[in-house]
């Protein structure tokens, strides 16, 4: 952690302007050495209202809703798929957010689990006490940490540095926020649109950082392309799959309703991480008429293996200690498949 840190901050300051672009190579994998067809069950038992995401912290499943309703999340067990209660209440009062951001990083020890939580309304970022939480029914929050600025993006904790990455048409940016001088380091263009839409979100993605700090991954939603981004932030590989990736022109030239969403979710452990293959428009989640793919990856790039699924899944989540995945598809309904022989 230590390591990237320095790295990050040798590269902001010594050799990235604001019109720097993060470089990189590029492949496309045309095959996975093994595919595996999943059968999942319906989870019954869960009735949360306006899910947006999954997560899975040690025992629990979050169910996170980004529009707040009642609260942003609901919480239940992963061994007997049991309601254990909501936090999070959305408003302007103590302990409330007007937006919430929940980017997987959490902290656990013997007695707690704590999540950081992050709200761009009131640049403001929360230590939530999940555990503390659950057992009192009311949101407790360990810390506040207010920012004096920042923009609207994907925050990602290390020690005392927030990592922030942004879309601002017609450019991605990444910037890094030193928490304990309140201040912000030189900005990096990680992408841009080459036909300068403004309107556009050209490089809308999905990101995730590798629990050890080292590596972060991203995966694109209107390009077939992911992401892996070495820890000095300065190097990428792109990877395709099945074929290369349209054009930035070809997107522009279909209609929105029409555009194909290649990647919906991602999660990434250590040893390796899994994106979720969709390879439709967004206009037809709903309406089943192929396989969705879950891939698994090892950090270098190397295919491992695809799990083919025929519920119509949009995001999905892995439950390392009890070997299984969670999928949510556009109805709401949750799904989960046993991956034992798998992982």
């Amino acid at each position: 952690m230590k390591n990237l840190f320095l790295f990050l901050l040798i590269c902001t300051i010594t050799s990235c302007s604001n019109h720097d672009l993060i470089k990189g190579h590029h492949l496309v994998v045309e095959n996975f050495p093994e595919k595996i067809q999943l059968i999942g069950n319906k989870v019954e038992t869960i009735n949360s209202i306006g899910i947006n995401k999954l997560y899975v912290i040690d025992t629990f499943l979050l169910c996170f809703k980004a529009s707040g309703l009642e609260e942003f999340f609901d919480v239940y067990s992963t061994q007997s798929m049991e309601y254990l209660g909501k936090c999070v209440s959305p408003g302007r009062g103590p302990n409330e957010f007007l937006s919430i951001q929940y980017n997987n990083q959490y902290i656990q020890d013997s007695t707690k689990i704590q999540m950081w939580i992050k709200d761009d309304a009131t640049l403001k970022l929360a230590l939530l006490n999940l555990t503390k939480s659950l057992k009192t029914q009311k949101t407790i929050i360990d810390s506040n940490i207010y920012l004096s600025a920042l923009n609207y993006g994907c925050g990602f904790i290390n020690k005392d540095i927030l990592i922030n990455i942004s879309n601002e048409p017609p450019k991605t940016y990444l910037k890094t926020y030193n928490l304990k001088t309140d201040s912000i380091y030189p900005t990096i263009t990680m992408f841009k649109d080459p036909y300068d839409n403004e309107d556009e979100t050209m490089h809308n993605m999905m990101i995730e950082f590798k629990p050890d700090k080292q590596k972060f991954i991203s995966a694109f939603r209107r390009f077939n392309q992911i992401n892996i981004f070495s820890t000095k932030f300065t190097n990428i590989l792109s990877i395709s799959v099945y074929k290369p990736t349209i054009s930035t022109r070809k997107v522009l030239q279909t209609s929105r309703e029409d555009r194909i969403e290649f990647f919906s979710d991602i999660y990434a452990t250590d040893t390796y991480f899994f994106t979720l293959y969709i390879n439709q428009p967004k206009s037809t989640w709903d309406q089943h008429f192929d396989y969705i793919e879950i891939q698994k990856w090892d950090w270098e790039g190397n295919p491992i293996l695809k799990f083919l699924i025929s519920d119509n899944l949009i995001y999905f989540t892995v439950d390392t200690k009890h070997k299984c995945i969670y999928g949510l598809n556009s109805n709401e309904e949750i799904f989960k498949y046993d991956i034992k022989e798998y992982i």
